[in-house]
């Protein structure tokens, strides 16, 4: 039981722990339940539950039944997950189709037409008040997957996401081990869609904390995490790995952590304690557009195929880290070089092939 709230136990809603039996109607029967009480607790017994459908609807082409996002939740909201594994289906499809045969088409980006299909979100958090998700593995399977063409600017830019919290005032997620799907391990947003407009969070005066503490988001198609808007993150003992390299799919920028607001949001005041970001086919710390007033304190960066890092944000700080591989932008794009730069700390920066783990450096020489 979770204290405080009302519980939702996911076996009461018929999900299978042994993963022979599709658990997604279930699931959607508990959050519904949650977002009708306006808050709860989902609670997930130990086990493994597949999760993920989808059908060919001719003249639409691959339908999913997508997992049910908690909405709007006033009250405290909880997912235990008590060690339990979330995996996607087998055979799911993800890319672009024929609306009509099914079969997977050639596309060239970028493509915004009609036959794109991907399973969704497994939990996703929109304009919730106070969240907890925690104790989980979540699987995307995406290399289990019927891979279509690409869809978007870039690779494959759709849905495929394992947690999110969009336009939430204030957010957990503690102990998730959350890899293999096709677009993002996790998303922040300081903004959620009600169905028919963009609701923006006042960033300007409140901050809306999220903690992250002791995630592993790995072999992700397009980014370990993407902050794309928030005033207020702390992420603490989070490993980045392996982004754009699960073999399937692959889409820019990979980076391990993609710091990069939506106009008209912005980033600030984040804090990143004891991370972990290596081997990513992008940039290990992504850093894009209107961000500020980060430090990153005893992170290490090792760039095998890309750059450790790229800073363009104002008032960075770096104290005690460790970035390896090319730096790019450690001082400012244009402005005032006191106001902009970044400071480095107490740092290590090196070319060292001996401490990657692939034993490869990208880069000769860091600017």
């Amino acid at each position: 039981s979770v204290t405080g709230v009302q519980t939702c136990a996911l076996p009461i809603y018929g999900a299978d722990p042994t993963g022979v039996s599709n658990s997604t109607d279930a699931f959607n029967l508990a959050i519904a339940q949650i977002n009708a009480n306006s808050g709860g607790a989902l609670i997930i017994p130990t086990g493994t539950y597949t999760v993920g459908k989808d059908a060919l609807v001719v003249g639409s082409g691959w339908v999913a039944t997508q997992l049910t996002e908690f909405f709007e939740c006033d009250n405290p909201g909880v997912v235990e997950g008590n060690g339990a594994v979330i995996k996607y289906a087998d055979g799911l499809h993800f890319g672009v189709f024929n609306t009509t045969t099914g079969a997977p088409v050639v596309t060239t980006t970028p493509y915004f037409g009609v036959g794109a299909a991907d399973p969704g979100q497994c939990f996703k958090f929109s304009g919730c008040a106070n969240v907890t998700i925690r104790n989980l593995e979540i699987d995307g399977n995406i290399t289990n997957f019927v891979i279509g063409g690409q869809w978007g600017d870039t690779g494959w830019q759709l849905g495929h996401v394992g947690f999110s919290f969009y336009g939430c005032k204030q957010a957990v997620a503690d102990n998730i081990y959350v890899h293999n799907f096709g677009v993002d391990g996790f998303i922040i947003e300081g903004r959620y869609y009600d169905g028919a407009s963009w609701i923006q969070l006042d960033l300007e005066t409140e901050q809306y904390p999220h903690e992250i503490r002791n995630i592993k988001s790995n072999y992700n198609g397009r980014q370990g995490c993407s902050w794309t808007g928030g005033n207020r993150v702390i992420m603490t003992n989070c490993e980045f790995a392996h982004t754009g390299k699960n073999g399937v799919v692959q889409s820019s920028p990979s980076a391990g952590i993609d710091i990069e607001p939506n106009s008209p949001e912005f980033c600030a005041n984040g804090t990143f304690v004891n991370c972990y970001f290596y081997d990513n086919y992008g940039v290990g710390i992504l850093t894009v557009g209107d961000v500020s007033n980060c430090t990153f304190v005893n992170c290490t960066s090792i760039g095998t195929t890309n750059s450790s890092l790229w800073n363009p944000g104002t008032y960075m700080k770096y104290l005690g880290c460790y970035c390896n591989g090319k730096i790019f932008y450690p001082g400012p794009i244009s402005g005032s070089m006191e106001k902009t730069h970044s400071k480095f700390y107490g740092c290590r920066i090196a070319m060292v092939s001996a401490d990657s783990p692939t034993t490869s450096i990208f880069g000769n020489y860091c600017e």
